[in-house]
């Protein structure tokens, strides 16, 4: 009896971690580039823009739109902002969301197939850092959504890895405790603030690649580069309050407005 539970024990665990190690897998496999039509480039836009907003939850609720288009046209530019957050998602969601049926909740389909969206700003990598996915995943898949902005004639805007509370955000249970556990040391060598780290994978991607003067690579620092000096600008640890991403709306607007106005200045 003894012998048969034991071994009905070990088969169980076994399956467990066999069923552990598909999961795994799955979650942290690298997407392909997906192929994307190219269009016909807007004409002469100098004082009209149109800029589309892709990312999680900092991005959801419209929460940047409105900053950015006052900002912009204060500088006078007539702009529309279109955007379309997902809550919770990390980079290849966020990916994956561009070529989603634009019935389907949470496509931002229709923003990478407008043909007169002239920026696409990305707001990511809070959930990948604080869910230890990874610096290699999260590299890997904002490149690919850079790539797919740039082969539809998109100019790629994109926000580096937020600061925020990092080491104070919890998880929903132990499952997802468990779960970050495994992550952290299987990815992130058990490190906890992994944010530069995973800002500096992306710029040395970007780098290699030979297109950084294609990107636009928002620096956070000006809004901080200290989550724990900086508390007033957020709601909780993972997120900022209103104060917050109306500097991050004013910081995305400046850094559009300084790029395009260089470029066309060098044309």
């Amino acid at each position: 009896m003894m012998k048969r539970f034991l071994i009905g024990t070990a088969v169980i665990g076994l399956i467990g971690v066999i069923l552990c190690v598909v999961y795994i897998r799955n979650e942290t496999t690298l997407d392909k580039f997906n192929k994307v039509p190219m269009r016909a480039v807007p004409g002469d836009r100098d004082e009209s823009l149109k800029i589309g907003v892709i990312g999680d939850s900092w991005v959801a609720g419209q929460k940047l739109d409105l900053t950015i288009e006052q900002t912009m046209t204060g500088s006078g530019f007539k702009t529309q902002i279109v955007s379309s957050g997902h809550p919770g998602a990390k980079s290849r969601q966020i990916y994956r969301d561009l070529f989603l049926q634009r019935n389907v909740e949470h496509s931002s389909n229709s923003l990478l197939m407008d043909e007169d969206l002239d920026f696409l700003v990305v707001v990511a990598g809070v959930n990948d850092s604080a869910g230890h996915i990874g610096k290699t995943f999260y590299a890997h898949h904002m490149f690919l959504i850079i790539q797919t902005a740039l082969a539809r004639g998109i100019k790629p805007v994109v926000v580096e890895v937020p600061e925020y509370g990092i080491e104070d955000t919890t998880s929903s249970g132990f499952l997802s405790w468990g779960k970050r556990t495994i992550y952290l040391w299987l990815f992130d060598n058990g490190n906890v603030d992994v944010i530069k780290e995973y800002r500096k994978a992306l710029r040395e991607k970007i780098q290699a690649s030979g297109i950084a003067d294609k990107v636009l690579l928002v620096d956070f620092s000006p809004i901080t580069d200290d989550y724990n000096n900086s508390k007033a600008l957020y709601a909780n640890p993972s997120h900022l309050n209103h104060d917050g991403y109306s500097k991050l709306g004013k910081l995305i607007a400046h850094s559009i407005e300084e790029w395009h106005n260089r470029v066309k200045g060098s044309d």
